[in-house]
C-alpha cells in the first residue's frame, strides 16, 4: 500500500482519501469498484489519536465483502426497486467501454434481463441520462443483447443462471 506507516505492527494511513487510493490499487485500478465501499473493506474506521488521524489496515480481508464492492457482480435491488418488480442488478462494460446497468426482473414468474446505457459504474437505470438498449423479453432489442453480452447463448445463460439465483427454480 502506498504512504504506509507502521505503528502498533499495523500499517494505517492518515487520510480517507489515502484508503480510496489503496482501493483503487487493491482493485487493479478501481475501474468498475465502489471505491469508498471496497475501502471500507479494507480499512478499520477512522481512530482519533493526539494530533492526528488513522485508517488502520485490516488485518484480513473478508473477500465476499470485498467482491460486493465490484460492480460487476450480481447483487439484491434495493427495497424501492423491488416494489416495481426489480430482483437484481448489476454493472459492466462494452466493447467501446461505455456503462450498462444490467438489471434481473420478475414478471409475473417469468424471468427477464433489462440493459440501459448509464452515465458511470454505480448509475441507476432510473436515471435521466440512462437509455434503456435491450431487452430479454422483446426481440427486437435481442442484437443489442447479443453485442454487449457477446452472443445470445452468453445473455441466455446468464439469465437463466441470475433467475436461478434470485428468483428460483
Amino acid at each position: 500500500m502506498t504512504n504506509e506507516m507502521v505503528c502498533e505492527s499495523r500499517p494505517f494511513v492518515r487520510s480517507w482519501d489515502e484508503c480510496v487510493m489503496c482501493a483503487r490499487d487493491w482493485s487493479g485500478g478501481g475501474d468498475g469498484w465502489d471505491l469508498e465501499a471496497l475501502a471500507g473493506v479494507l480499512y478499520e474506521g477512522a481512530r482519533f489519536l493526539p494530533g492526528e488521524v488513522r485508517w488502520y489496515e485490516r488485518a484480513t480481508v473478508d473477500e465476499e465483502a470485498a467482491r460486493a464492492c465490484d460492480y460487476r457482480e450480481w447483487r439484491p435491488a434495493m427495497a424501492c426497486d423491488r416494489r416495481r418488480g426489480m430482483v437484481a442488478e448489476r454493472w459492466d462494460t462494452d466493447a467501446q467501454g461505455r456503462v450498462h446497468n444490467v438489471t434481473l426482473w420478475d414478471d409475473g414468474g417469468a424471468a427477464s434481463l433489462l440493459l440501459s446505457m448509464v452515465s458511470e459504474w454505480g448509475a441507476s437505470p432510473w436515471a435521466w441520462t440512462s437509455q434503456t438498449v435491450g431487452d430479454s423479453v422483446h426481440p427486437a432489442t435481442w442484437g443489442e443483447l447479443d453485442r454487449v453480452f457477446g452472443g445470445r447463448d452468453v445473455w441466455e445463460r446468464e439469465l437463466s443462471e441470475a433467475a436461478a439465483r434470485f428468483i428460483g427454480g
